[in-house]
């Protein structure tokens, strides 16, 4: 190496001035530097190298949200593009809704048809459906035997008598003779208080005999 060239690498590499004059020492300290160099370049590059696959992977984890989102775009325009077509839609589904659960509603209720096919006033009820010696024995709380053995052993009026004592609520039977089409019955007579029909309805109701 000349005397120049060393001179102008050790200013350059600011090195040490008595080094200028040993070209042995000055060649493997610049031979050192270069290699340190070296090093630092190739340090570089790989960090740049990683650097720039960190940079493509976050710009392919971007694109694919980009992507997302553009379809969740294109989905919701679509939904409010069919709601503008059919405007009624929502109404529809909420009729559809309302009448559905109304059904539901009346199939939890009591029928209604069963209660009005029943006549308005008691008395109508008892005039059609007049009651056997067997439910009156009930009401009675006495034996099917001994209503039949009254019946014939008692004097008209007292087996009246005995019929509205044994009676609950006090009510006078009359008794209805048998027919070819009807056997006999008994029915309240017809100024019977229409508070103790209404009481009568009720215990029928609940021994389901109406």
């Amino acid at each position: 190496m000349s005397q120049a060239v060393a001179v102008i690498l050790s200013e350059y590499f600011q090195l040490d001035q008595q080094v200028n004059h040993d070209s042995k020492l000055l060649g493997s300290l610049l031979t050192d530097r270069l290699t340190t160099l070296e090093d630092k370049l190739i340090s570089l590059e790989n960090y740049q190298s990683e650097s720039t696959s960190e940079l493509l992977s976050e710009f392919r984890n971007l694109t694919t949200r980009v992507s997302s989102l553009e379809q969740n775009l294109d989905s919701s325009n679509k939904i409010n593009s069919q709601s503008k077509a059919h405007p009624n839609q929502l109404s529809l589904l909420e009729t559809d809704y309302q009448s559905d659960h109304a059904e539901v509603t009346k199939s939890s209720e009591p029928d209604g048809s069963l209660l009005s096919n029943l006549p308005s006033k008691p008395t109508d009820i008892l005039s059609f459906q007049p009651l056997s010696g067997k439910f009156l024995a009930l009401r009675l709380n006495v034996q099917t035997g001994s209503l039949s053995a009254n019946k014939t052993k008692m004097k008209e009026g007292r087996f009246h008598d005995w019929l509205r004592e044994k009676d609950p609520d006090g009510i006078q039977w009359k008794f209805i003779e048998k027919t070819e089409d009807n056997p006999s019955s008994y029915v309240p007579i017809a100024d019977t208080p229409s508070e103790l029909l209404d009481r009568l309805l009720t215990w029928l109701g609940h021994n389901k005999i109406v």
